[in-house]
């Protein structure tokens, strides 16, 4: 599926001519395909069970200037069952400043939140690292201010709470899918998770923002956010964190304590104890794709060279799952068994 828009605009203000990136990838049936196709063209795409990378863009053609492209990359379906294939698109941006990224999560479904997650941070970290270790200097250089400018523009930098956090090294976007399931949960469920998920996106500085494809407000809300990363314009009004209403907290709007409305101490909510809070309330699924016939441990599929460069990359990721373990362990016996009370009495 490719889809692509010209648009003749006369517009003096200044917007880099190098190509902006967005990457979404998530849980599916969230609506990836319905958010690109509405920014695209004005119209949410047809269900479907696609599976794999799908790449689309927008061309907006100026009349006082270089044309912009607006390129879009979708991990269909399921994207974290794929792991080797989460972290392509990151690797392959040639603008790295200009790359924003889209998480899907599904609120109809809070047990496979966590699962989806940790694979989106683990994967994508990896490629972030991968892609600027292979970075000369020179473009190394430039492009880390660029990116730095950028994560201050959106809040990113100077944050309260930053000692903290582990935040993510480039824009991420949380978008919590099928909202109109989850505003038919009970009261209280719906308080819990929509404090689980305002952790896990303000602990890696993510903007959090709550979707239903089938809400007009809501999808235009997801265009005007769309059009701010793209074209630096406004973003959408307001800030939204009633848990009867859909969540709009950009990053830099939120913090712990008007999360749990308690006195917590930062330093106490790590990643494990919210894994505990979701899998004690919701189970968690694990998501994992067997593949049969495997054309890459295929003999009849030998490609030396191919299989050494692919021998060499799988090697690079155990290295890095074994260090992210580590971590997690260090957290893990730095902290005490206790899982924190998130869920107070107090009112919102």
């Amino acid at each position: 599926m490719e889809y692509a828009l010209r648009e003749f605009v006369n517009d003096p203000l200044t917007i880099e001519d190098y190509p902006s990136t967005f990457y979404f990838v998530g849980q599916d049936q969230t609506g990836k395909s319905s958010i690109i196709s509405n920014f695209i063209n004005g119209k949410a795409a047809r269900e479907s069970k696609d599976i794999g990378l799908q790449f689309s863009y927008v061309l907006k053609t100026y009349l006082n200037r270089n044309d912009q492209t607006i390129n879009i990359w979708e991990l269909c379906g399921n994207g974290v069952e794929w792991k080797t294939l989460i972290d392509f698109p990151i690797q392959t941006c040639e603008n790295m400043d200009k790359l924003t990224l889209f998480l899907m999560l599904d609120l109809s479904k809070p047990d496979g939140i966590w699962d989806t997650f940790y694979n989106f941070v683990s994967c994508c970290k990896l490629g972030y690292s991968t892609a600027t270790s292979k970075m000369k200097d020179d473009e190394y250089n430039k492009m880390t201010p660029l990116l730095d400018a950028r994560m201050n523009r959106i809040g990113c930098i100077n944050d309260k709470d930053a000692e903290f956090k582990e935040m993510f090294p480039l824009p991420v976007v949380i978008v919590g899918a099928k909202y109109d399931i989850f505003e038919k949960f009970e009261p209280e469920k719906k308080k819990h998770l929509s404090r689980m998920v305002r952790l896990i996106s303000y602990k890696i500085g993510a903007t959090l923002c709550f979707y239903s494809n089938k809400n007009p407000i809501l999808i235009k809300r997801m265009n005007d956010l769309l059009s701010y990363y793209a074209y630096d314009t406004p973003l959408p009004d307001g800030v939204t964190t009633k848990r009867d209403e859909p969540l709009f907290i950009p990053h830099g709007s939120d913090s712990f304590i008007l999360i749990l409305n308690s006195e917590v101490s930062p330093g106490s909510i790590t990643f494990q104890r919210i894994k505990k809070m979701l899998g004690k309330k919701y189970g968690l699924t694990i998501y994992q794709k067997n593949i049969k016939n495997n054309p890459a441990v295929d003999p009849r599929f030998r490609e030396p060279d191919i299989d050494h460069r692919r021998e060499q990359e799988l090697a690079q990721i155990k290295f890095q799952q074994e260090i992210l373990k580590t971590e997690e362990k260090s957290v893990q016996e730095e902290n005490t068994d206790s899982v924190l009370d998130l869920d107070p009495s107090d009112s919102d």
